[in-house]
């Protein structure tokens, strides 16, 4: 019944029904897809300088990852009672009217997404470009950005189903170059057991270093503010959704503990 009353309100309000395509692992993975980037690999030295010691940088990691669930699973909460694509968008104008909603989509659009995209294809061509040169010049790697910008562009234009599948593997991809990370540390930590200072000593008392380490916590989880934007996508949403949050926090918030032990 949820789902038929969904239905008749996309068709209601948009006048054609989209046909949804992820299931549960298809909808974990852009989860996971969505919230894990560059942060991990960023905030974590920065935390554990901000804080001091260790212990609690694993703690603000914890709660962190706790705040995200608790702020996922609301906008989930949202997405079902308004169950169409544009997520923040779409709560803004039914609660605030078409005016807060055009100004909040003009500037996801013409600012934050694209310059997100760009900083992103950037650091990824960077990447790529490694292993071909040492100090790839700045025209190659623009260029490799445009490419791979266009690329992704005609693939979510041409089918969800084969982005969800390429977004599926991209997310294993990252996964397991996080679990390499921490079995190879893990492996070293074996052979050559390291010596760990107490897990609070050094701990700072300064005010403005945990207000930091925080917002690097919340840059790290950021993403999943965009996952109910999805939500015509996926099969039986209120089901599916809430699972997916679930479980795709999970897996985040483990893993960036493990990554930040190892």
């Amino acid at each position: 019944m949820h789902v038929r009353r969904d239905q008749q309100y996309l068709g209601s309000k948009m006048g054609a029904e989209i046909k949804p395509k992820l299931g549960l692992v298809g909808a974990t993975s852009f989860v996971v897809g969505t919230i894990i980037g560059s942060g991990i690999f960023i905030t974590a030295n920065f935390m554990l300088r901000s804080v001091g010691s260790w212990g609690l940088s694993l703690i603000i990691w914890g709660l962190s990852g706790l705040a995200a669930l608790c702020g996922a699973l609301c906008w989930a909460e949202l997405a079902t009672v308004f169950p169409k694509q544009g997520g923040t968008y779409i709560f803004i104008k039914e609660g605030l009217g078409d005016f807060p909603a055009f100004l909040y989509i003009s500037t996801r659009v013409f600012l934050l997404n694209p310059c997100a995209n760009a900083v992103q294809a950037l650091a990824s061509a960077e990447y790529l470009m490694a292993p071909l040169s040492p100090c790839p010049p700045s025209q190659a790697i623009q260029s490799t950005a445009i490419c791979l910008l266009v690329l992704m562009t005609f693939l979510h234009c041409y089918s969800t189903t084969l982005t969800s599948k390429l977004n599926t593997a991209i997310t294993a991809i990252k996964l397991l170059t996080l679990l390499a990370i921490t079995i190879t540390s893990l492996i070293s930590a074996a052979n050559s057991p390291p010596s760990l200072p107490p897990a609070f000593q050094g701990t700072s008392s300064s005010l403005s270093s945990y207000v930091s380490a925080i917002y690097g916590g919340y840059w790290s989880y950021a993403g999943w503010q965009g996952i109910p934007a999805a939500i015509e996508d996926i099969k039986d949403p209120r089901r599916t959704m809430p699972k997916a949050i679930i479980c795709g926090l999970v897996i985040v918030t483990l893993t960036y503990l493990l990554v930040n032990m190892a």
